[in-house]
């Protein structure tokens, strides 16, 4: 963990790790794409958000997808997911959201280099 100011950053297995407190704003730019547990990781921001999170993931906006497809790439070592719109709408409110609590929304600007165009970004703003 680095402190700066009042801002404390986390470098490490992010689902396994025991955070000691909540935290106002969780921001995630794009780790979901490479996580080996997307519903998990989910969860995880849920239970560790206090107000505010911001989660995109930047291989593309998949709004008729019925479940994520987790793709291994075994070259990279590292995980190239889609994320099912359902599926995470789904997540969230299993996870104690309200559907008034969260917004999934495509946003333009994907992975270009690869032809992705569109983003797929999550915003949770809690209202206990």
């Amino acid at each position: 963990m680095a402190k700066n100011g009042k801002r404390n950053f986390f470098c490490g297995d992010f689902i396994k790790m025991n955070l000691p407190k909540k935290y106002d704003l969780v921001f995630s730019h794009p780790v979901i794409d490479h996580v080996y547990d997307i519903n998990i990781f989910f969860a995880k921001i849920i239970d560790v958000c206090k107000k505010y999170a911001y989660i995109s993931s930047h291989l593309g906006y998949f709004p008729f997808l019925k479940n994520h497809i987790m793709n291994w790439d075994k070259e990279k070592g590292c995980y190239f997911n889609k994320l099912s719109v359902n599926e995470i709408k789904k997540n969230l409110i299993q996870n104690g959201l309200d559907e008034t609590e969260f917004v999934v929304r495509k946003q333009e600007g994907g992975n270009l280099k690869d032809g992705i165009e569109n983003e797929t970004i999550i915003e949770i703003d809690r209202k206990f």
